[in-house]
């Protein structure tokens, strides 16, 4: 075989290559130097993913436990012994979670705790002999095969029905193997952390009369022995994730105020634990500390919590600044915010042990692998390559990155990616979510399988993107389908003139609130050859009150409920405007999505067919709202050939 042959054999691949990508998450540093991360993959045999722990110890990297089941929360003991973590398997509609230790000095795994049907939810060490676990529990059993539900919030996407469990925090002993209770009562434990030497925790929750509707995290403290807690933080919206400092005198947690909603950009805030007061570290830092970057290649358990470094002189988090996720401190001793310069790798999750973070993080072109970098020195050294060997050979495309000026003078990044064969069989635009997260230099790996099956790729981050300060996120909430719209379509003629594209073989595609605009865009516009529509939303009237955030998010968003805002609901819906579409339209949606229900998909499908529009509508069975990044692989495959098949045949 000549060299030429051979590396376009290389170079082409198949939907079924999504199985070959492996990533790295969840480092974490013992106190004796010793990094352990997970590795994750897809077992094709089994149609599942697999997670394996590893270490390196003293250069040498060992591999801890079989690839089997998801491994999250890993923690290191106070001594650096032992590493706890959650090992959950799923199996025919069950799964089984085990709190899990395994040993510096060997022996392999060892099952502390196991249980069928419950979540673990976070895991901290006491003491070298003792955990704090926190525990989804069954509180009231059904009467039969009937769900009574009682609270308004009752199920979610990707977690399932929990109308009737309550999250509370445990001991648990490790010789004994025993859990003693903390915490009981009518309320749920979110983000915690164990103040070991005053033998308390410390938690965010919400208790008041308006708990079940209000989106407000308060921090309450309980003795580990049990009892009632004690409210020592008011705070007046959601708290994200939350770390206390080593002297135990301050904790670290993120959140915001719910100034603008869900625009609001994410902060980190500060409290005394003795008095309670608040403050925010980063006011004057306009980005929202959180990772919003699109990517179907991540592994979703990374722990992102306040990191305090030793001295509690500074503390380490992440943050989405338009097309990557960077790290960044706050110091106490120059009241700054510093951003630590990972070059062009996109954090993932981190830990930072004196002045070395360790870190996983993605590129353009591999999945998340391992890093380390001196903060004094700048020196970068990559410590695993199972990211960037699962990806050798597939020739992926590297986005071309660009900068152009919506009709209001905004200055709006978009990317282009050229079809691996030419002339290109057309030009596909990927809309987001959210619509407050973002596209980046991450890879994607359905963008690259459509390059490589000859179709050119553009997509933007337009209004109400995350990564671009709060104004320009703030800028579509109440206004769907306005300036976010025009900011999509005037990128599409950019775009089309910038690469002399062919303007008659034009593509769109989005799901969430992509699959919104996919619906929004084809009822006002004919100038797309074919859509497909994912997991998306038609109707804000009816996605009010099914959606598991529904109640909260259709105020926020639109402006509206149903029985006081018939009208705006309905203007924003493109039901309202179904009579206009004549675009092709493929409708794609999880039976079990809870996030954007099915019933959005089928209420579009029904009014497309009645009018005699060419539309089909493939349900996905089982799967939720995140079937494109983390559903049954076999069903991933599917949904990108379902996809291209259609394109292709229009």
């Amino acid at each position: 075989m000549g060299l030429s042959v051979l590396l376009l054999v290389l170079d082409m691949f198949g939907a079924e290559a999504l199985t070959r990508l492996v990533s790295v998450s969840d480092p974490r540093v013992s106190g004796k130097g010793v990094v352990s991360f997970s590795v994750t993959r897809i077992d094709r045999a089994k149609d599942t993913y697999a997670s394996a722990l590893f270490w390196i110890n003293s250069g040498r990297r060992v591999r801890l436990t079989e690839f089997y089941g998801s491994i999250a929360s890993p923690v290191w003991s106070p001594k650096g012994e032992m590493l706890a973590y959650v090992h959950t398997v799923r199996s025919n509609g069950k799964s089984q979670a085990s709190v899990r230790t395994v040993s510096v000095y060997g022996g392999g795994p060892l099952t502390l705790y196991t249980e069928e049907d419950v979540g673990f939810t976070g895991l901290s060490w006491v003491s070298e002999d003792e955990l704090v676990v926190c525990k989804r529990e069954v509180v009231a059993r059904d009467e039969g095969d009937a769900k009574r539900v009682s609270r308004i919030r009752y199920r979610l996407d990707n977690e399932g029905y929990f109308h009737n469990r309550r999250s509370h925090l445990f001991r648990l002993n490790v010789g004994s193997r025993k859990l003693r209770r903390i915490t009981e009562g009518d309320f749920d434990v979110g983000s915690f952390s164990v103040d070991a030497a005053s033998s308390r925790v410390y938690f965010a929750s919400n208790m008041d009369a308006d708990a079940e509707t209000s989106l407000v995290k308060h921090i309450y403290e309980v003795p580990l022995s049990g009892g009632s807690p004690k409210r020592v933080v008011e705070w007046s919206g959601p708290i994200n994730a939350l770390n206390l400092s080593h002297k135990a005198d301050r904790l670290a947690f993120l959140g915001h105020d719910m100034k603008h909603g869900h625009a609001t950009n994410t902060k980190l805030y500060v409290a005394s634990t003795t008095s309670g007061k608040v403050e925010c570290m980063t006011d004057g830092f306009d980005r929202s500390l959180e990772n919003s970057l699109n990517t179907d290649v991540r592994h979703r358990n990374t722990d992102l919590s306040p990191f305090w470094d030793r001295s509690d002189s500074r503390v380490y988090f992440v943050y989405t600044d338009r097309w990557i996720t960077r790290l960044a401190n706050y110091d106490f001793g120059s009241s700054s915010v510093k951003v630590v310069d990972t070059g062009k790798i996109s954090v993932e999750g981190y830990h930072v042990v004196n002045e070395t973070v360790y870190f996983t993080g993605l590129t353009w072109g591999e999945p998340a692998d391992l890093y380390a970098l001196k903060q004094g020195n700048g020196n970068l050294r990559r410590l695993t390559g199972f990211g960037k060997r699962s990806v050798r050979g597939m020739g992926f495309v590297e986005p071309e990155r660009f900068t152009f000026t919506a009709s209001d003078g905004e200055q709006l990044d978009g990317w282009f990616m050229r079809a691996s064969r030419q002339p290109a069989k057309g030009t596909i635009l990927e809309i987001h979510g959210g619509p407050r997260t973002a596209y980046g230099e991450v890879l994607m790996f359905e963008f690259q399988f459509f390059v490589n099956q000859g179709f050119n790729v553009i997509f933007c981050n337009p209004r109400g993107s995350s990564g671009y300060g709060e104004r320009f996120a703030l800028s579509v909430v109440g206004h769907y389908g306005e300036r976010d719209y025009q900011d999509i379509m005037e990128f599409v003629e950019y775009a089309a003139s910038k690469f002399n594209l062919d303007r008659s073989k034009l593509y769109v595609t989005g799901g969430s609130y992509g699959g919104f605009m996919t619906n929004w865009i084809i009822t006002h516009t004919d100038i797309f050859r074919a859509a497909v529509t994912q997991r998306s939303i038609s109707n804000w009237v009816s996605f009010y009150g099914t959606s598991d955030i529904g109640y909260h998010f259709t105020y926020d968003q639109i402006g509206g409920r149903p029985w006081d805002d018939l009208d705006r609901l309905w203007d924003k819906s493109p039901l309202k405007y179904v009579k206009n579409a004549r675009t092709p339209l493929l409708i794609h949606h999880a039976e079990m999505d809870f996030r954007c229900p099915i019933e959005q998909a089928e209420q579009f499908f029904t009014a497309l067919r009645e009018l005699g529009r060419e539309a089909v509508f493939i349900r996905v069975p089982e799967e939720g709202h995140e079937l494109s990044r983390s559903g049954k692989p076999s069903r991933r495959i599917d949904r990108l050939k379902q996809m291209l098949n259609w394109f292709e045949s229009h």
